[in-house]
């Protein structure tokens, strides 16, 4: 009696007379007559007779859902791999150089795209990548390959919507809409960033994607279906051709098929449990923050840099130079300093204002892409015209918005975060963080998203808190999104800063000292 692998698919062989042996087990007679099953759980009923192919078919089911490794990964000084980030490089290398391209599909919030950087790390023949993700996503790309990447001779460049020529780097950074525009160079390594965006195979961005020529492929998501399985299959076809062959036996096994007036349906959902295992034994890597919470801090801070996309953004941050301009004018004496520092206070919260409205259509779009992977979030602002207008916009995308503002009728608040917090139909709570920011309880709710800043690290560090629970056990993910070149993304990286060492030093102590002027406008005197 043997249990041996053929691709995914566990056989058992052996004589007649044993033949109800893999039948209790859970094994399943297929044709052209042998017991055979794709679970590993039923399998492992039967390890005492597995052979090496049926060993190593079990070990790639189990390292891709690995939470702890010693596997050594370089990285910069300073940068630490978790042991769950540093399994999923070690499992994620090993695929890729026998020629397995990889499903990277860790809950949100677990770090792919630094695993993904980690791999670009480990394996040396790595010369050329191109990185596809969402427009608000390219700058935060670059940033952390700046700060991950070990190569120094690895060049970065990013494709934007006037660029003429593409970049002659090592690594490509492109968003899905701009993917049209050019004829792809193949590569050693294609990542595509929240990959779930391709699953119609018929639209254009899909049709362009799948068509690039890479020699090893990394596709990233925390929701490889959103919906139904039948989502998942442009993604797994392009990266295993091999074990996912024909839509039509995905389709029958796994959504459901049958056939009705239209022709084939595959709109259903079927075997799912078996669809898991085999993903796990071919291309995926998953694990859950429930798994891995304990490596985990409780919040991870995130400075979202967008693009000067848009006339209004690319204003606002001319203002912004201006001004800066105007600071840097003024004698380095103390009357000086002094006269500077109310000029950016002054001059700066207008500015400031103008790049909050300026940022709006891309914040929408940042909204709209977390709502793909959250159940809910939480966002925050100042001006009361800025939230307005995020409150009209996300709920003309079609997801119903609960706003607190100072406007809002302090008998009125209570009942707001109730419904947020127990209607389904609720999942964006948009607040100002004076009146929303302090009492409430919105920890239903993972991700917070700051739209606009405030000056004192404490205003920012209470309305946080309003996603924290004692009995919560998973990570805050706080992102600040702000226009690249902008006054607010020097505040936010020095916001962050601060909150940070505040976080180890003093145990979560709200600071309530307005940021000095010196750490926002950090180069005015340099």
């Amino acid at each position: 009696m043997i249990v041996t692998a053929h691709g995914a698919t566990y056989v058992w062989q052996g004589s007649f007379d044993e033949r109800a042996i893999p039948e209790q087990a859970g094994f399943e007679w297929c044709e052209p007559g042998s017991w055979q099953t794709q679970r590993h759980g039923i399998a492992a009923k039967m390890s005492a007779y597995f052979d090496p192919s049926a060993r190593a078919l079990a070990d790639r089911a189990i390292e891709s859902a690995a939470i702890g490794s010693d596997f050594e990964v370089p990285t910069n000084r300073g940068n630490v791999f978790l042991p769950y980030q540093r399994a999923g490089v070690s499992t994620l290398a090993s695929r890729l150089t026998r020629g397995i391209n990889g499903l990277l599909a860790d809950e949100m919030r677990l770090g792919k795209s630094i695993q993904t950087i980690g791999v670009i790390n480990v394996l040396h023949d790595i010369f050329s990548v191109i990185i596809v993700c969402p427009a608000t996503l390219k700058l935060d790309w670059k940033a952390k390959l700046e700060l991950w990447l070990t190569t120094p001779s690895m060049t970065v460049g990013i494709v934007w919507p006037d660029t003429t020529e593409l970049p002659k780097t090592n690594i490509i950074i492109v968003n899905y809409d701009l993917l049209h525009r050019w004829v792809w160079p193949g590569v050693d390594l294609l990542v595509v960033d929240e990959a779930h965006l391709c699953k119609n195979p018929k639209a254009r961005r899909t049709k362009k994607m799948l068509a690039m020529r890479a020699t090893h492929k990394l596709y990233l998501t925390g929701t490889p279906a959103l919906s139904r399985p039948m989502e998942l299959y442009p993604l797994i076809k392009s990266l295993d051709p091999k074990n996912w062959p024909t839509l039509g036996a995905f389709g029958v096994r796994y959504c459901g098929g049958f056939v009705d007036e239209r022709g084939w349906n595959f709109e259903g959902a079927s075997n799912l449990e078996e669809l898991h295992d085999r993903l796990r034994a071919t291309i995926m890597v998953r694990r859950l923050r429930s798994e891995v919470w304990k490596d985990l801090p409780l919040v991870r801070r995130e400075i979202i840099e967008l693009p000067l996309d848009g006339g209004p953004a690319r204003r606002a941050v001319k203002q912004d130079a201006e001004l800066q301009s105007e600071i840097k004018s003024y004698e380095d004496t103390v009357d000086g300093l002094r006269a500077g520092q109310r000029v950016a206070f002054e001059r700066g919260s207008l500015v400031r204002h103008e790049t909050a409205l300026a940022k709006i259509p891309q914040l929408v779009e940042a909204i709209v892409e977390a709502m793909e992977e959250e159940t809910k979030i939480v966002v925050f602002g100042w001006h009361v015209d800025v939230i307005q207008a995020l409150v009209t916009a996300v709920s003309e995308a079609g997801f119903g918005v609960c706003a607190i503002t100072g406007e809002t009728p302090v008998a009125d608040r209570m009942n707001i975060e109730n419904v947020f917090r127990t209607d389904d139909r609720y999942r964006v709570f948009i607040g100002n963080m004076a009146a929303a920011g302090v009492g409430m309880d919105l920890s239903v709710a993972s991700r917070v998203i700051f739209a606009e800043l405030d000056w004192v690290p404490g205003v920012i560090k209470q309305a946080e808190d309003r996603c924290q629970h004692p009995s919560k056990r998973d990570t805050i993910l706080v992102q600040h999104y702000v226009l690249d070149g902008s006054i607010d993304a020097n505040m936010a990286r020095a916001l962050v800063r601060k909150q940070d060492i505040l976080d180890r030093t003093l145990d979560g102590k709200v600071d309530d000292k307005p940021l000095d002027i010196s750490e926002v406008f950090c180069d005015i005197k340099a």
